[in-house]
Order: C-alpha cells, then sequence, then structure tokens
C-alpha cells in the first residue's frame, strides 16, 4: 500500500478528475458505448431474427459476422476498463488509485456531496459502505473491488490478448473457446462496478437499460435489392 502524502488541494483535484472520469468521462463513455448500447442493440436483433422468415436464415454468414464482432467488440471494453497502465482513464485505474489516496474521499466530503442534506443519514451511508469508525475512504475496499473485478474478467481478458489482439503462437490457433454468457458475465462484472463507483463518488446512479433511438427501423422498411460482387469479379 502507498502512503497517502498528498495535500488537501489535491484532493480536490483528484476527487474532480475522478467524478469527471465516471459522470460523462471516458469510464462512462467505455461502459454506455463499449457495453451497454451495443448488448441492447444485439439483444434486440436476436429478438428481431428470431421472427425472421426462414430464407433469411439460411446464409448465416451476415449473422456470424455481426456475432463475432459483438464478441470482440464487448472483449475490448472489458478489457479496456482492467487497463492499469498510468496513462489510461480507466475502472480498474480509478479503483487502484482510490486504494493508494483513501483520503480524497473523507466522511465530511462525502456528506457535503450528498444530496439528502441530513448528516446523520449520510454519515450511516458511509459507513455502510465503508465500515464504522472511518474518517477516510478504507483503501482495503477499492482494492478488494479491483481485486474481484479482474478476477472475474480474466477469461475473458486473456482469450481477446490470445485470440483477438495477438495470435498464439503456442497453440498454433486462434483461441476459440468463449461463450456469450461468460461475455455477458465479464461484462456484468464491469457494469456493475461502475455503478457502484458511481454512486460512491458521484452520489448518483445509473440505469443500465437506455433509451435508444429506433435503430429497428432498418427493419421495418422495405430494402434495395442489389446483387453484390466480390473485388476482381
Amino acid at each position: 500500500m502507498f502512503a497517502d502524502r498528498s495535500s488537501p488541494d489535491d484532493f480536490d483535484a483528484r476527487f474532480m478528475e475522478w467524478r469527471d472520469w465516471l459522470e460523462d468521462g471516458p469510464i462512462y463513455k467505455d461502459v454506455v458505448n463499449g457495453i451497454l448500447v451495443i448488448r441492447q442493440v444485439w439483444n434486440g436483433y436476436r429478438h428481431v431474427l428470431k421472427s425472421a422468415p426462414p430464407e433469411a436464415k439460411q446464409v448465416a454468414t451476415f449473422h456470424e459476422w455481426l456475432n463475432h464482432n459483438y464478441g470482440q467488440a464487448i472483449a475490448a471494453a472489458v478489457r479496456r476498463q482492467n487497463e492499469l497502465r498510468e496513462n489510461v482513464h480507466s475502472l480498474a485505474r480509478l479503483l487502484d488509485l482510490a486504494s493508494r489516496f483513501p483520503r480524497v474521499l473523507s466522511r465530511e466530503r462525502f456528506i457535503r456531496l450528498r444530496p439528502s442534506g441530513s448528516e446523520q443519514a449520510e454519515g450511516e451511508r458511509f459507513d455502510e459502505i465503508n465500515g464504522v469508525g472511518y474518517d477516510f475512504l478504507d483503501p482495503t475496499i477499492p482494492a478488494t473491488d479491483l481485486e474481484h473485478m479482474r478476477a472475474r474478467t480474466e477469461k475473458v481478458r486473456t482469450w481477446f490478448n490470445k485470440s483477438v489482439a495477438h495470435y498464439d503462437r503456442k497453440r498454433d490457433r486462434f483461441v476459440d473457446d468463449m461463450t456469450f454468457d461468460e461475455l455477458h458475465a465479464a461484462a456484468d462484472t464491469v457494469v456493475d462496478t461502475y455503478v457502484r463507483w458511481r454512486e460512491i463518488l458521484c452520489c448518483s446512479t445509473m440505469a443500465t437499460q437506455l433509451g435508444l433511438n429506433p435503430w429497428e427501423t432498418i427493419f421495418r422498411v422495405p430494402w434495395a435489392a442489389l446483387k453484390l460482387t466480390t473485388p476482381g469479379s
């Protein structure tokens, strides 16, 4: 554990930076666009496909291509939010910083920023999150959340590194043993961790079911029947 020797000014700057990452900055944008939006569209597409006529399902090239890209995109977002390098803005990096600089989130700051205005209620909420008797964030809380998030996403991150980002020469082939259930469990871990720390640091929660523009309109309108040719044909 690193000693926290920051000054009060540093505490303010760090806190505002962390909130920015979570509220509308890089972590928020990646969780929303990299996981929630594409997963919601994919779920909707799978629902549409169930009612498609048989001739729309006979040639599976498009469906396989979409599933392939979707799986890689979800895995990439999971990997990005688990990055710990110092030059990245990720959920893992934020949790690491919170464990190293726990005085950034003091009891006083937590109570002052909460919406209820009740010092007693918000003090009890701080104890509920942190444990009774702390004036500052217990550094083991973010450290434990980081450990759990990385453990629960390890298989997806390994799969992405071996099968997508790099070629695994030891296997002499691309690894292809990842299921959608495993991808979604890892993504859920990232989203749940994000929502938890958004509530702790930003005093706000976020719905994980989004109100998207009607993207499914593409399936509701007549479409031009074009004969496509491959290059060189």
